[in-house]
């Protein structure tokens, strides 16, 4: 059935081919965290327009997204000729990179498009996140990760967590640094962070993407690696985009903002704190005023405010205002109709499920008025997006139809429903089989029992119990896909 279908487009594509419709042809590259958003969003673009479009978007790294945005050495002449057709990063691009395209007459601009949280967690046992969680200002993070501070019973953490010496397992309780080993934008901003708030322990030296650590901190690749070894160590500390380590279920910080008070980035979130990091930055111009001014030093570190998370990263999208690498008027103006969509709340909201932060109306604006800066010919036809039915007007070939839908979009769909209510099924079965242990070890507290057979029988029983609900929970899922078939 699903080669059916795969062939049907295919012979659709050739014969739009053959009657004469050109493809628009729009490719980009960089930063991995938005590229489920920009998928998401290619995959419904492709469906959703009646003439033909190939979009594609390679992560690959804000490092590697903006070298071949800015293609410095490309050609033989050094023209600062793009590899790609648009680059995306989490970093804005270097002023020297910035300048020289500038000279070149390759003028480009800065468009902000998210916004995301960076922070630190840990793996004490015992230690939960929020109001009784870990407190930690920046002079001590900076002292663990420089290794200066190596228990967790240290007296500068303990002056602010009280209760914390009566919850370890053990006194010198020793803490594990964990940290990225190849570079990446979440060390470039927590390194940053910490050379700004505390100096004199972290200096401009040990900031960057990628750092000399001290020979006893762990090294561990990628987001998903500091996850593993925070897993794995009990009393290690490590730092991640937040939306990640919230989504593997990680114990956060409560780290200290400007304005003194402890907080999560969870929280801050709820209380408008990541978006207000932005805000107070356009405010204190440390964002220019301007998509196509200088970006180089934007730093969204230890702004003020009540609630401000105190390390937010911008995500960009870079463009360059002469669209003239474009193949076609139609690539042009449909790049910049994909451009707007990124600002577009009917499109863009969809992503927040990623981790994301949509940013407020005044960073919005500047985006869109960057937008407005790239050059199409005279005359070029705008695109509609039709949300609402607009007999006759919704047929035309420059609209984008949120009445157009694939059958693949349906059963993705259908799926994303199934797996919501497996998930909340898994919930309910974890939270039973967490009781059913608690039962057991009351029963043994009670009755001092130190049986070891008894022990281990108990413990086979409840491997099988659980061992059965995730059957069934598989059974459940099989059943409702065979259904649909």
């Amino acid at each position: 059935m699903k080669t059916s279908f795969l062939f049907a487009g295919v012979v659709a594509t050739l014969a739009g081919i053959a009657h004469g419709q050109n493809v628009l042809s729009i490719h980009g590259s960089g930063t991995t965290n938005p590229s489920k958003c920009y998928w998401q969003l290619i995959s419904q673009f492709t469906e959703q327009v009646k003439v033909l479009i190939h979009m594609s978007y390679r992560a690959v790294g804000s490092s590697t997204g903006q070298l071949e945005f800015v293609g410095e050495n490309n050609t033989a002449d050094f023209g600062y000729t793009s590899w790609n057709d648009w680059g995306s990063g989490d970093i804005p691009v270097k002023t020297k990179d910035f300048d020289n395209l500038v000279l070149a007459g390759k003028d480009m601009v800065h468009l902000p498009i998210f916004l995301g949280a960076i922070s630190f967690f840990h793996s004490i046992p015992g230690v939960e996140s929020g109001s009784d969680g870990l407190n930690v200002t920046g002079c001590v993070l900076a002292r663990i990760f420089n290794r200066k501070i190596k228990t967790w019973d240290h007296p500068e953490i303990l002056e602010d967590n009280k209760q914390l010496k009566a919850k370890l397992p053990r006194a010198d309780f020793p803490i594990t640094v964990t940290h990225r080993v190849f570079g990446s934008s979440s060390t470039a901003s927590i390194t940053e962070y910490l050379n700004k708030v505390c100096p004199t322990e972290w200096p401009s030296t040990m900031v960057g993407s990628k750092i000399v650590w001290p020979a006893d901190t762990d090294g561990c690749q990628g987001s998903s690696g500091v996850t593993t070894c925070l897993r794995q160590t009990e009393g290690a500390i490590g730092y991640l985009d937040s939306g990640h380590g919230h989504d593997e279920g990680l114990v956060e910080v409560e780290l200290i903002n400007r304005d003194g008070r402890y907080l999560s980035s969870k929280f801050a979130a709820a209380k408008g704190g990541i978006q207000s990091a932005a805000e107070e930055a356009l405010k204190l111009g440390v964002i220019p005023a301007s998509a196509d001014e200088n970006f180089g030093d934007v730093k969204l570190l230890n702004m003020p405010g009540e609630y401000t998370w105190p390390i937010v990263a911008l995500t960009y999208v870079y463009a360059k205002k002469d669209l003239s690498h474009f193949r076609s008027d139609g690539e042009k103006t449909f790049f910049v109709q994909f451009l707007k969509s990124l600002y577009d709340l009917d499109f863009v909201s969809q992503c927040e499920v990623y981790g994301f932060t949509i940013p407020p109306k005044s960073i919005r604006d500047l985006g869109l008025a960057g937008i407005d800066m790239l050059q199409l010919p005279d005359g070029s036809a705008e695109w509609i997006v039709e949300t609402d039915t607009r007999p006759g007007v919704g047929q035309g070939d420059n609209v984008i139809s949120f009445k157009r839908k694939s059958f693949s979009s349906l059963s993705v769909s259908g799926i994303s429903d199934d797996m919501v209510g497996v998930q909340e099924t898994v919930s309910e079965l974890s939270s039973d089989v967490k009781n059913l242990d608690l039962l057991v070890d009351t029963h043994f507290m009670n009755n001092d029992d130190d049986d070891r057979d008894d022990k281990i029988q108990t413990a086979l029983v409840l491997g099988g119990i659980s061992i059965a609900m995730w059957g069934v929970v598989g059974i459940m899922f099989l059943g409702r896909k065979l259904v649909n078939i």
